[in-house]
């Protein structure tokens, strides 16, 4: 029962994560992602080192970076929570629920952002990569639940 409430937690705190961000406005959202972006750069000491002028096209360019991977990122681990979710269900075949519960999700988002925040728009390159981190994800919580039955097996 625990497990249950803790990927039910996990998982709903995935989705609040994914439709918050979504939420924001698109100065919002570009204020949040290039702050983080500069926030990580001056973290190496030789971009430090570098002119403003090179600075801000280096965070120009890493700003790109940061955005797909957030994308990747969120909805690896929304797969890697819906999966064990399932999973703790004892249901069989789970990733057939839990990715395409994801992919769900995702078109939810991106449709939600197109209606509800201003300047965003529906892009099927951010759907791509965040069906992608959902595969990922899905696919890792796969893997460790075969390498914990195998741990388990051999004990």
């Amino acid at each position: 029962m625990v497990k249950k409430i803790v990927w039910w937690v996990l998982t709903l705190l995935c989705l609040s994560t994914i439709f918050g961000f979504s939420g924001q406005s698109a100065a919002d959202s570009s204020q949040v992602s290039s702050s983080l972006t500069a926030s990580l750069l001056s973290l190496i000491p030789s971009f430090n080192e570098l002119s403003h002028l090179e600075q801000a096209a280096v965070v120009s360019v890493a700003h790109g970076i940061i955005r797909d991977l957030a994308h990747i990122a969120t909805f690896a681990a929304l797969g890697f929570c819906v999966y064990m979710l399932v999973r703790s269900y004892k249901l069989h075949r789970s990733f057939l629920t839990a990715f395409p519960s994801c992919v769900v999700v995702a078109v939810a988002d991106e449709c939600l952002q197109h209606i509800l925040a201003a300047g965003r728009a529906f892009q099927w390159s951010d759907l791509l990569k965040d069906w992608f981190g959902a595969l990922l994800g899905t696919g890792v919580a796969i893997v460790v639940c075969l390498v914990i039955k195998g741990i388990r097996k051999e004990s």
